[in-house]
């Protein structure tokens, strides 16, 4: 199908150019997001006096002791363990790691070694985020699943024993820590709060105390706890990740006259909403801290951007780098290349509005040329409707109906022809050299069957073309019945003539090929369908494809999804 472009060169050269830079800033914006996400900072975390340190970051752990110094870089695929991982977090025995999307829980002895699987949490494996803690006496864990809504229990050893029922429904449960050997406290992202929950079996877990930080920790009321640790001077650590989990910061809270590790002092029966004083941690502009571990009198941070693991003291908040000189470098290569995706995500962010801010001004322009053109070629319209165009009956023998009808059978129908039995050959041929690149010899079976395949579906097009395509006129209609067999009747100053289509309402007939090649006979189509063309009204393809696009046609916007989507996977197999 040809397009035939705009008369107002502006028009065509805003559109092309336009539709070009948002597939190219689309594709841009793909590939550095993908890029992005797949820098990894220390996303994961724990710590403990026993074992140290270990984080994650670029699909490896990182193993360091108490003063920073590097144990072992570990892999994901040399401990067996497939991405992504959810959490970890230690044992007395070692760490535990979920694997987010087979819902297991694995234990890896440290210095790591091996890892084992020891349990199976239970729903559905698209929920994939989940957090994990161990109790003090190392005889249970517990599993928060933010996308199901849940918290569940095991024993150590893996065997699943029960669901966490307090009552009220948890709304995305994000991070979980084991207080005691029967208390847990629960970011509760959603609620917009923080809970402990004292578990004394199946259908006996209370909630004990609750801090509400709706409309506190940011000032756009964006109040999602999702990240949270204790200090060891009973300081409780959240991380409020607002902005749909992009920016996030840190509130250290100071409980008034109440213990957040100490609960024991109020009735079981009573949930006691905390009274608190709140102090915000300083980062860099933009941070995205993540994880929280507390190694003694220190709180280390894992943050995103840039690249870092910071930490804090637990009493002034004073804040520097937890890694040390060996890792320094490692660190910031990740970071300055995490930015540079940043900042090109940025940019084609930037750029697909200024397209589609150009794309709309193309289409004013077109608009308000469409409306000059109506003006001028209004007069003559009324003139030639009061004209009566005779049938002349010289060449074509009208139907029953008096109508005479033209067949497809120019130089652009032969054109067709040659093109699609020449791509029955080809095909093939094309096909055997994507299956074997080259390295084996193409077998016959692969050359008759695509060229029966490919011959079969040409064969059956051209006879669709031959079958369905139609062109006719009597005195006063022109009739239309296009490749799907939809007709379409009309006067002949009702039906528009775009210079390679005649089209009534939205069925449309080709006439001229983009190179000026008829598909009907020339003397045929000159002598009954030529003269009808001045009485015709002219509208530019374009102008149907604007038309088109603001009327919410599903074929017009498919075919652009389609066209956007090829050029896309084109961009992204070149990449």
């Amino acid at each position: 199908m040809a397009l035939e472009l705009s008369k107002n060169k502006t028009v065509n050269v805003l559109v092309f150019s336009s539709i070009f830079g948002v597939i190219l800033m689309v594709s841009t914006l793909w590939y550095s997001t993908d890029k992005k996400s797949r820098i990894n900072g220390a996303s994961l975390m724990a710590a403990s006096e026993k074992f140290g340190v270990v984080f994650s970051m670029d699909q490896s752990f990182y193993h360091t002791d108490a003063d920073a110094r590097v144990l072992d870089i570990t892999t994901y695929q040399a401990l067996g363990l497939k991405k992504p991982l959810a959490d970890i977090a230690f044992g007395q025995d070692g760490l535990y790691v979920v694997e987010a999307r087979e819902h297991i829980v694995k234990k890896c002895t440290i210095p790591f070694g091996t890892c084992e699987t020891v349990g199976y949490i239970p729903g559905a494996t698209t929920a994939i985020a989940m957090d994990i803690t161990v109790t003090p006496d190392n005889k249970h864990f517990y599993v928060s699943n933010s996308s199901l809504h849940r918290v569940d229990k095991f024993d150590i050893d893996g065997t699943y024993l029960y669901r966490v029922k307090t009552g009220e429904r948890f709304n995305y449960p994000n991070d979980i820590l084991a207080i005691d050997d029967k208390t847990i406290v629960v970011a509760d992202s959603v609620n917009h709060r923080v809970v402990a929950i004292n578990d004394e079996g199946r259908n006996k877990s209370k909630i004990v105390w609750q801090l509400n930080v709706k409309d506190v920790m940011s000032p756009l009321g964006l109040d999602w706890p999702s990240s949270i640790h204790f200090s060891s001077n009973g300081r409780l650590w959240v991380n409020n990740q607002n902005y749909y989990f992009n920016i996030g910061e840190l509130a250290v809270y100071d409980a008034v006259n109440f213990s957040f590790l100490d609960y024991q002092n109020y009735a079981v029966d009573e949930k006691v909403i905390v009274d608190y004083t709140r102090e915000i941690v300083s980062l860099n502009n933009g941070a995205e801290p993540r994880n929280f571990a507390a190694l003694g009198h220190k709180m280390l941070i894992g943050n995103f951007s840039p690249i870092e693991l910071l930490q804090i003291d637990e009493q002034s908040l004073d804040t520097r780098s937890f890694v040390d000189g060996s890792l320094q470098n490692e660190f910031t290569a990740l970071s300055d290349n995490r930015q540079l995706w940043m900042d090109i995500e940025r940019i084609s962010k930037i750029g697909i509005g200024i397209f589609v801010v150009l794309l709309l001004y193309a289409a004013f322009l077109e608009m308000k040329e469409v409306k000059k053109r109506t003006e001028e070629e209004e007069p003559r319209r009324e003139r030639t409707r009061e004209q009566n165009i005779k049938l002349d009956r010289y060449l074509i023998e009208p139907d029953e109906n008096g109508i005479v009808w033209l067949e497809m059978k120019g130089k652009a129908i032969k054109n067709i022809k040659y093109s699609m039995w020449a791509l029955a050959v080809l095909f093939p041929l094309l096909l055997g050299l994507m299956i074997y690149s080259g390295q084996e010899k193409i077998e016959l079976s692969w050359i008759w069957g695509g060229m029966l395949g490919v011959t079969a579906v040409i064969g059956y097009f051209l006879m669709a073309i031959q079958k369905n395509v139609r062109l006719g006129r009597d005195e006063e209609h022109i009739y239309l019945s296009n490749l799907f067999g939809k007709k379409a009747i009309a006067k002949f100053d009702e039906a528009y003539f775009t210079g390679t289509r005649i089209i009534i309402e939205d069925v449309a007939v080709m006439v001229i090929d983009g190179k000026g090649n008829e598909f009907y006979d020339k003397r045929e189509f000159k002598t009954y369908i030529e003269p009808l063309v001045a009485l015709m009204q002219k509208r530019g393809e374009m102008e149907f494809f604007v038309d088109n696009l603001k009327k919410g046609n599903v074929k017009t916007w498919l075919g652009v999804v389609l066209m956007i989507a090829m050029i896309f996977l084109f961009v992204k197999t070149q990449m």
